[in-house]
């Protein structure tokens, strides 16, 4: 940079060009922006001056590997030695086998044993007490027993002088493989937010993406009284099973012999509304649904958590609690409930979709003359979802109108629920009609209507035919509060037994599953419970699982069930 020639000695004294008086150290004129004096910087000499150069920048080295030079003898000494290895361990080695199942070794798969039957009692309910099941409680769970190894004998002949609570005796396992449990991690028991269930429920899959659900198009389930009727498909020889035997032949002996009794089936808790909702929507019991929810009252708060369980007292379920009837309307699937009396109530009562009355107690809780309707034993009516609907009254209907929706494949329902009164249902004995009720009842009842349902064309084309009892008995020598498959106490209640018979469930009280994909006069002994019926329906129709039908151990009809390919 070139040294700049210091500023001339500066005096006051007036502008050359104009005459206007400037300070000793103003260098411009204000008045007509004369310079007093040359610049201090010579912007002439710095423009013209040349520009630095800037040093090359040298060339990049070269990687490593390029810049290490191998002599060619020594690559070609190393090729050579490589190919002599490979020629050498091909002349002594063994010769490769042509596939895998020419190896000289075997492969070796290891299979886990079947599970055994659990240990006795207790809140898991399948090991032994006072009230065995319909087989022997130490048979293997799990392990279907084909009747038809007796030689077509009936399986209730002579229960009551059977000497043994195990009714199949010495007869033949025939082996099944099962369909394996959905793993789930458990449900919520304290009704807090949890990540305990499995969301997905099972794919209906043997576990090698095989389907192994039959092409179920149409659903039929009817469920009667346990506690009232004073018997089930799952108590001892010489007690309600002889008793079953003698008032219901038609149940006892007609229908096993034409569907797999699942003698190890359990009612979720004591109270008939309480197993109904669980078979259509897997919630658990409240207080009021334990008690058939004498004044219908909303739950409350009624928050859902994670595990789908509506937390909170009440017997009548937000919007946000869904059942089997909200997620067949999402594939367009229909549903019908058919229900004996409810068209019978007084005069100005709906003769549809008949609700008990918000608030108030409930006149349907006891039959009255010549009206056996209870809403109680219509689970359907207890779902806000369906009671807003402009089509409940389509929905749920007058019985006798099945006898027409049956005439074809086309006009029934995907999904039918058949509810007897109160009389016919067996949950009153003797009837005001001057029936005796009960199990004679019960028997009638089926004996009207299940022959209508086995030669319908929609259940010969591809129908499943589920008869149940909502739980079992709370007094005397068969009481049973046994419980299964992982049920748990909770959110709302802590003794699904009830104040009659505390305990962790409703007892066994079997099921009757008849479908041309059944075998039927045969046994399944694998423990199932009222939400794995739902748990079923669900995975035939490829719907998700709702509450605690995917509660990790409850276990859907597999194969154990849907034994008949031919």
């Amino acid at each position: 940079m070139p040294d700049w020639p210091a500023d001339p000695a500066r005096t006051a004294a007036p502008c050359a060009s104009c005459g206007a008086p400037l300070a000793g150290d103003q260098r411009y004129c204000l008045a007509c922006g004369e310079r007093r004096a040359d610049a201090r910087v010579p912007f002439a000499e710095v423009l013209a001056a040349p520009a630095v150069a800037t040093p090359p920048r040298p060339a990049a080295r070269p990687p490593r590997w390029q810049r290490v030079a191998m002599p060619r003898p020594l690559a070609l000494t190393v090729a050579g030695i490589f190919i002599c290895g490979l020629a050498l361990g091909a002349a002594i080695g063994p010769p490769a086998p042509d596939s895998l199942a020419a190896g000289q070794s075997p492969i070796v798969v290891a299979q886990a044993p079947a599970p055994a039957s659990a240990g006795s009692g207790g809140a898991s309910g399948a090991g032994t007490g006072s009230s065995p099941a319909f087989g022997s409680d130490a048979g293997t769970a799990g392990a279907p027993n084909d009747l038809s190894t007796l030689g077509g004998a009936d399986p209730f002949a002579g229960a009551a002088a059977a000497s043994s609570d195990s009714f199949l005796g010495g007869s033949t396992y025939v082996p099944v493989t099962p369909v394996p449990a959905d793993p789930g991690t458990g449900t919520d028991t304290a009704g807090t937010d949890t990540t305990g269930t499995d969301t997905t429920g099972t794919d209906g899959t043997d576990g090698s993406g095989t389907n192994t659900l039959p092409a179920v198009g149409h659903v039929f389930t009817i469920t009667l009284a346990g506690a009232g009727s004073g018997a089930t498909f799952a108590h001892r020889a010489g007690g309600p099973r002889a008793t079953l035997a003698a008032s219901a032949p038609y149940l006892a002996r007609t229908l096993t012999k034409q569907g797999k009794l699942l003698s190890r089936y359990y009612a979720v808790a004591h109270g008939s509304l309480a197993n109904l909702v669980a078979m259509v929507s897997g919630q658990p019991p409240t207080p009021e649904t334990l008690a058939n929810c004498p004044v219908a009252t909303d739950v409350k708060p009624g928050r859902v958590n994670s595990a789908g369980l509506a937390v909170g007292s009440g017997c009548v379920y937000p919007s946000s609690v869904q059942t089997i009837a909200d997620q067949l309307a999402t594939i367009a699937y229909s549903w019908r409930a058919y229900v004996q009396d409810i068209d019978q109530g007084p005069p100005g009562t709906p003769k549809a979709c008949r609700r008990p009355p918000e608030g108030q107690p409930d006149p349907t809780q006891a039959e009255r003359p010549g009206d056996g309707f209870a809403a109680s034993r219509v689970p359907f009516l207890y779902f806000d979802t369906i009671l807003d609907a402009p089509d409940c009254a389509k929905r749920i209907v007058p019985i006798e109108r099945l006898a027409d929706d049956l005439k074809s494949a086309k006009s029934t329902p995907e999904y039918v629920s058949l509810t007897p009164s109160l009389c016919d249902g067996g949950w009153a004995a003797p009837c005001l009609n001057g029936k005796p009720g009960g199990l004679g009842q019960e028997d009638a009842f089926l004996k009207q209507w299940v022959p209508k349902i086995l030669a319908s064309p929609a259940f010969k084309q591809d129908g499943l035919l589920v008869i149940t009892f909502d739980q079992a008995p709370t007094t005397g020598d068969d009481a049973d509060s046994r419980g299964c498959c992982g049920s748990k106490p909770g959110p709302n209640v802590k003794n699904l037994g009830g104040p009659a018979a505390p305990g962790a469930g409703g007892g066994i009280v079997g099921a009757l599953v008849i479908s041309p994909f059944v075998k039927g006069g045969t046994e399944d002994s694998t423990d199932y419970n009222h939400y794995s019926l739902l748990a079923t329906v669900e995975d035939l129709f490829g719907l998700g699982r709702l509450g605690n039908a995917r509660a990790k151990g409850v276990e859907a009809f597999g194969a154990n069930v849907f034994d008949r390919t031919s």
